[in-house]
């Protein structure tokens, strides 16, 4: 039964609620999110911060701090019915496998990775304590897991396809111990940073970047942070194992312009892929179709990938 106050709606009402790098805007979204459905809530960061009516310090990628910190959060209430793993990093020095150092591969791995696996190594025993066995758990990872990119950030996005698959493997082991875990595939979220970024490039760049987004804008802080209320919440009762995508449809126009437009061969898409050419800066050029997929924009990303090159013959 979801109780409500007035206009708010009290499902977490009760539910004790860690936000893993909880000091970022998104991490304080969230937690405003949360305590406005009734639930108790406890941050964690590396820094001094203010989130939650419980706020801790560790570093989340030292396992014997992730280790303590949890142990005091349940001392301090008795239970966790949920974990936000939101800690992360990217890199200007994660580039292609070629130009990227192994100390930038393991930084950004242990950022990204690294934390969401101590989290639930040491947060999933408390679950269990509850009586019956019960949680839920949501990994931050990214819609760019879950495609190819032309440029840099390999690192990065190997890291939270590491972080969707290890959602969809502890989902599936703990789904009869009734705690449920899923993947957030994070599209972009108009953060300040983001705005920042947007508003140095102009208008008619930041138009053309939104021509590859179906709905044509950023998510919001709100958005997100209701989607993890929601996962947070008995309404996602039978979402478990997955990689939850909130990105206003743009993995799916990556999925459908790849594999059935960029075929030139396929006549059955060709009005598709001339609206698409009207739409947008990418076109696939006419003729042989392996050397073309490489001269293809990625719709994503919106990078040309002139410089993969294709194999020309057999």
């Amino acid at each position: 039964m979801v109780k409500k106050l007035g206009s708010k709606c009290l499902r977490l009402e009760g539910k004790v609620c860690v936000i893993a790098g909880g000091a970022s805007v998104i991490g304080r979204a969230v937690a405003d999110r949360l305590m406005s459905e009734g639930a108790v809530v406890a941050g964690i960061d590396q820094e001094e911060h203010t989130t939650g009516s419980l706020s801790m310090i560790a570093d989340l990628g030292n396992e014997s701090e992730v280790e303590n910190v949890f142990a005091r959060i349940h001392k301090k209430t008795g239970r966790i019915d949920f974990l936000y793993n939101n800690a992360g990093a990217v890199s200007s020095e994660d580039k292609s496998v070629m130009n990227t150092t192994t100390e930038t591969l393991d930084r950004i791995f242990a950022a990204n990775f690294r934390t969401a696996w101590l989290c639930c190594k040491h947060c999933v025993p408390f679950m269990l304590r509850n009586d019956p066995p019960s949680g839920s758990i949501v990994n931050s990872s990214s819609f760019l897991a879950n495609m190819g990119s032309a440029t840099g950030q390999m690192a990065y996005n190997a890291a939270k396809a590491a972080v969707s698959q290890f959602s969809r493997d502890l989902g599936t082991n703990l789904a009869r111990q009734g705690i449920r875990v899923n993947a957030l595939s994070l599209g972009p979220i108009e953060t300040p940073q983001l705005a920042e970024v947007f508003a140095r490039i102009g208008d008619q760049e930041r138009k053309r970047r939104f021509t590859h987004m179906p709905l044509g804008r950023f998510g919001t802080l709100e958005e997100l942070a209701g989607t993890v209320a929601f996962l947070a919440s008995e309404d996602s009762g039978f979402i478990t194992a997955s990689a939850f995508p909130i990105d206003g449809g743009r993995f799916e126009i990556q999925a459908n312009y790849t594999s059935r437009v960029c075929n030139p061969t396929n006549k059955a898409y060709q009005p598709l892929a001339s609206a698409l050419r009207d739409r947008a800066s990418y076109v696939c050029r006419p003729g042989d179709a392996r050397r073309d997929m490489g001269r293809c924009f990625t719709p994503a990303v919106g990078i040309q990938r002139q410089q993969i090159n294709a194999p020309t013959s057999a």
